[in-house]
């Protein structure tokens, strides 16, 4: 199939674009090469048809593991005025908070932390948000990933999590299915933005940030994982 596939493709190489994706516009819409995972993902916007080539699912980066083909989502959304974001996001059915920060951040221990305390949980590191008028976060993956170190913080769930342990890149991922049972919902208006920052203290404290910190947050570490 991706003989054909790539045959008829009828790619234009100069709209190659560095990164970890090679991103080629095709006659029909678009063709993706992703470095990493090395699959390859051509999306037809006249058939309305994905059609995805691997060669080897023992070369799958550990992270498609529990957030696979982000890419694919980014390209079914982005004309329905929702955006893949690299974030988290926990609250109630009316109303929550978009976790924002690079790799590192706290994130995902912040999003977990709230969700033993009782909070509605969509995300940990990526979700979809709708722009299109009061912005709403949508789950996008009901997983959950920690840093090895972190997890004995979560000594409950923590024979839960699955993790192909000495794999560079790889981290202890939780299926949060069963959990989230008793969350009907799968979405919330957003009603802040939270920038977790690991101090050191033994008291969590609160400061307000500017729209620049947030944006410098949320963008850069958005887009260098979309193509």
């Amino acid at each position: 199939m991706n003989g054909l596939l790539l045959k008829q493709a009828q790619v234009d190489r100069t709209e190659v674009k560095p990164g970890i994706y090679e991103a080629m516009e095709t006659a029909s819409g678009l063709l993706l090469y992703e470095h990493n995972s090395r699959f390859w993902l051509h999306t037809d916007s006249q058939e309305r048809e994905v059609h995805l080539w691997l060669a080897d699912t023992e070369a799958l980066a550990p992270w498609e593991h529990a957030a696979p083909l982000k890419s694919l989502w980014h390209l079914m959304v982005r004309k329905a005025s929702l955006q893949v974001v690299h974030g988290g996001a926990v609250g109630y059915a009316t109303g929550g908070a978009l976790l924002l920060g690079a790799g590192g951040a706290g994130k995902s221990t912040a999003a977990l932390a709230c969700f033993r305390a009782g909070l509605g949980y969509l995300a940990d590191d990526y979700c979809l948000v709708d722009t299109s008028s009061q912005p709403v976060v949508h789950q996008l993956y009901p997983t959950a990933k920690l840093r090895p170190e972190n997890l004995h913080r979560f000594e409950e769930v923590r024979r839960e999590f699955i993790w192909q342990e000495g794999r560079p890149g790889a981290k202890p991922a939780l299926i949060l299915e069963k959990p989230c049972a008793r969350q009907p919902y799968t979405s919330f208006p957003v009603r802040a933005l939270i920038l977790p920052k690991v101090m050191g203290l033994s008291e969590t404290t609160w400061a307000r940030f500017s729209a620049t910190q947030a944006w410098r947050a949320l963008a850069p570490s958005t887009l260098a994982q979309l193509p």
